[in-house]
């Protein structure tokens, strides 16, 4: 699951650590309310995940794990940044990053490739704790995606092709060994 939307809107987060506004709590809510029950909860160290995690974990007495390798990418010198901003400052960069974020990552930022890879390590180390149970990670945008290109056998160019809104609810459904057997967007908090 993508975290809500947290204060101050659409921007180049990364791992800045911003809460989640009102209707991003209440995005959540609604998501998270259309399934049922979760063996254990796994999340993100950023707040905008782990706020919402614990109050969950707490209202409904299940195990919360904190995954720091599910960490959003780190944007570097864009980090903070809205679209909108970078798009004055700096078009052609912005563009060239849409267009292709291996080639061209924002300046300073973290390699894609690199994330991809801490992300999937860090989603392996999970299913392995996570063996005929059903877990509920609460993470990010990026780490969604390169959860779901992982899954489908994307390569890094097509991560930013993929839909992942806010309180956005992803299942997957994996045998022992690691291979997809189901893979669907089943919940969004979009309101």
């Amino acid at each position: 699951m993508r975290h809500g939307e947290p204060v101050g809107g659409v921007r180049y987060r990364g791992t800045a650590d911003d809460p989640l506004s009102a209707k991003g709590w209440a995005q959540m809510e609604h998501a998270v309310g259309s399934c049922g029950a979760f063996d254990r909860i796994v999340t993100s160290p950023l707040r905008r995940c782990a706020d919402f995690a614990r109050s969950l974990a707490w209202q409904s007495g299940t195990p919360l794990t904190i995954e720091p390798g599910f960490r959003e990418m780190h944007f570097g010198e864009w980090e903070g940044q809205t679209p909108q901003a970078l798009m004055a400052a700096c078009p052609d960069l912005l563009r060239q990053f849409w267009a292709n974020p291996l080639a061209h990552p924002p300046p300073g930022a973290e390699a894609l490739d690199a994330f991809r890879a801490r992300v999937i390590a860090a989603w392996r180390a999970q299913l392995g704790a996570s063996e005929d149970r059903t877990s509920l990670a609460i993470v990010h945008g990026g780490t969604v995606r390169a959860i779901l290109a992982h899954l489908r056998h994307l390569p890094e160019p097509e991560l930013a092709c993929l839909s992942v809104p806010y309180a956005s609810l992803h299942k997957a459904q994996v045998k022992p060994g690691g291979d997809r057997v189901e893979l669907a967007c089943i919940a969004t908090g979009a309101r």
